[in-house]
């Protein structure tokens, strides 16, 4: 959300500078979340394939999302481009509780 804020901030230094700490800031605290996910998810005795190839898998779907994103955002406005990215998010979050749900019940 903090893009939709900087879109209709327009030119503001201030605004930009939180703009870019809020997305390194989550963006490093997600991606350090999901290596040790898919750590977690690897074999000891093949860890270095299964996490490539883990890590491949979650890359080509950000690639195939990125090469689209130019076409819907040329076709709305950068605040509404940044609020459906944002709702795009929404499947990953309910699976991510989904996974917690199932790792508590293996726990018990």
């Amino acid at each position: 959300m903090i893009f939709v804020a900087q879109a209709n901030a327009g030119y503001d230094i201030p605004m930009l500078v939180l703009t870019i700490s809020v997305e390194n800031i989550s963006g490093g605290m997600g991606i350090a979340v999901f290596v040790a996910y898919l750590s977690s998810l690897c074999n000891k005795k093949y860890t270095a394939t299964q996490y490539a190839l883990l890590s491949s898998l979650m890359s080509f779907a950000r690639d195939i999302f990125a090469a689209t994103s130019g076409v819907v955002a040329m076709s709305v406005s950068w605040s509404m481009f940044f609020m459906i990215t944002t709702l795009m998010a929404v499947p990953s979050l309910l699976l991510l509780l989904y996974i917690m749900k199932q790792q508590e019940v293996k726990e018990d």
